[in-house]
């Protein structure tokens, strides 16, 4: 047996035990619960322990984590995007309403790590649902993983949503529609899409939005360009677990590299419609250092509608998420207190990156 130097002050708790024995928290748990699975021996020797510490069980506590699981897991695979904080913004007083502890984790590159150890120090049992961001709502280890322990799974924009799991989503392709209409309407006939990584259900969504938007204003889908995020050069899809989200950073750089594809033509589009915030940033940089103004010599609309929008200048014009909203019910959707959530609305909000193309 292992000893602890000197006085231990304050309550013995389990893992105090478990660090005296040199075993797990959840093996000292089988011993005081009277739970098989324990060898005759270390059982004897973790009751020394518990003597020794003066351990005494909180029953209270017990009762507690014996009722209904109260754990949610928010599974993301870049927790510092602007995008998964807005929607843990609205998660986090869901969540307390609810009577639930939140658990974020970042999931790592393929194959790193097992899916399994992202719940972490949790046990299963304690797991209310897991809520699983794009791209991971697709991922088939965490599915498989959902399914075999029985926990409940949310899953936010899933590319396939007949999959398994509750589904909640956004009506972004109606969103981009908006934006197609909004630059047609100001005069606009030749543009260009900026498309996002093809592991998010949402890259396609909304250029097929945009392009259904532009034909039923009266464009023609020959005069729209559209730039791959794949072929911009910008981050290899195996640095993320199933393709997965680019840092901050990458996504502007592939914004600007993007601008300077379809701006050093002669016959440049006089507009652009990008994936997302980070991307119309790195276009609206790009196309300065080529000298060009917006958006007098270009208009620009993101999507997303994130603080960065509101903090450049000119201010950007965005389809606006409702990211705390999606966040909210997603939590509602975990704790049962929803059984269905209807797809939920974009807004276009029009700032400063956009006007009628010059001539």
């Amino acid at each position: 047996m292992n000893t602890l130097g000197g006085h231990h002050s304050g309550r013995a708790t389990l893992n105090d035990v478990a660090k005296l024995v040199g075993v797990s928290a959840k093996t000292v748990s089988r011993v005081v619960n009277g739970e098989k699975g324990v060898s005759e021996a270390k059982r004897e020797e973790i009751l020394a322990a518990i003597e020794q510490l003066g351990f005494r069980l909180n029953r209270a506590a017990q009762a507690l984590k014996n009722s209904a699981p109260n754990t949610l897991i928010l599974l993301g695979d870049r927790v510092d995007s602007l995008y998964f904080l807005q929607i843990l913004a609205g998660a986090l007083p869901a969540a307390r309403r609810s009577g639930l502890n939140l658990v974020v984790q970042e999931v790592g590159p393929a194959g790193s790590t097992p899916m399994s150890r992202y719940l972490g120090d949790v046990e299963i049992d304690e797991v209310a649902a897991i809520v699983a961001f794009p791209p991971l709502c697709d991922d088939a280890e965490l599915l498989a993983l959902a399914a075999s322990q029985n926990v409940p799974l949310v899953r936010i924009s899933p590319i396939d949503p007949t999959g398994p799991g509750i589904v909640i989503s956004v009506k972004e392709a109606e969103g981009a529609a908006t934006a197609a209409e909004y630059l047609f309407g100001l005069g606009h006939r030749k543009v260009a899409i900026i498309q996002g990584m093809k592991s998010h259900a949402a890259s396609r969504t909304r250029v097929v939005g945009f392009l259904d938007g532009w034909i039923e204003a009266g464009g023609n889908t020959s005069d729209v360009s559209i730039v791959r995020f794949e072929d911009l050069g910008v981050v290899a899809p195996s640095d993320n677990r199933t393709g997965g989200s680019s840092t901050p950073e990458e996504l502007v750089d592939a914004g600007v590299a993007a601008a300077k594809k379809i701006l050093s033509t002669g016959d440049r589009p006089t507009a652009v419609f990008c994936f997302n915030d980070a991307m119309a940033l790195g276009v609206m940089w790009g196309a300065q250092e080529m000298g060009l103004s917006v958006p007098q010599d270009l208009s620009i609309i993101g999507f997303d509608g994130n603080i960065a929008a509101a903090l450049v200048r000119p201010k950007l014009t965005s389809v606006k998420m409702p990211l705390r909203q999606l966040g909210e019910s997603s939590v509602e959707l975990a704790k049962g207190t929803r059984e269905a959530v209807p797809e939920l609305q974009t807004e276009l909000i029009v700032a400063g990156t956009c006007a009628p193309p010059k001539g």
